[in-house]
């Protein structure tokens, strides 16, 4: 259960990530998918409580998890706070932070 949820939450987080690529392309699909950013993100967000959830309750707290959980949230709170500020560094952090949980998820999987 807990991997199916896993895997689940890089779905979401990569179908969120597609925001990034909207300024570049004309695709339909991509640029549908782009509008949807913060729904997919609160997605990927609800997931992941409910994969720690699982995860603690099966004694199964892992340090490279939590850092993901952690940058993740991080990511979404920037993300909320510039789009209530309009303050340029907070977008900027929202998106250097966006491919470094990406890297964490990838280093909790494998390791």
């Amino acid at each position: 259960m807990a991997s199916f949820l896993g895997y689940t939450i890089i779905f979401f987080y990569l179908l969120a990530s597609t925001n990034a690529l909207k300024r570049y392309t004309k695709n339909k699909v991509i640029r549908w998918i782009a509008r949807r950013h913060q729904t997919f993100g609160g997605i990927a967000a609800l997931v992941a409580l409910v994969h720690l959830i699982v995860n603690v309750s099966n004694g199964l707290l892992s340090p490279t998890g939590l850092l993901t959980l952690i940058l993740l949230f991080a990511t979404i709170i920037l993300g909320a706070l510039f789009k209530q500020l309009k303050a340029k560094p907070l977008y900027i952090a929202h998106r250097i932070l966006g491919p470094l949980v990406l890297l964490s998820a990838l280093l909790h999987i494998f390791l």
